[in-house]
């Protein structure tokens, strides 16, 4: 999945996300993570699954 990722973003909305929504995420010192948007309770807190792949970038 995140090998064929071309989208950026630097911030998302919790309201803009949509339930079973994922997106890559890649850290400074090259850990590559597959994030999944599992729902959220109001506009402040969000449930996600994170599977991490460490330096892999």
């Amino acid at each position: 999945m995140c090998e064929a990722a071309t989208g950026y973003r630097s911030c998302l909305w919790v309201r803009d996300l949509t339930v079973g929504q994922q997106m890559c995420v890649i850290s400074g010192t090259g850990h590559v993570a597959l994030v999944t948007y599992r729902g959220s309770s109001g506009t402040t807190s969000a449930t996600l699954d994170v599977k991490v792949w460490r330096n892999a970038a």
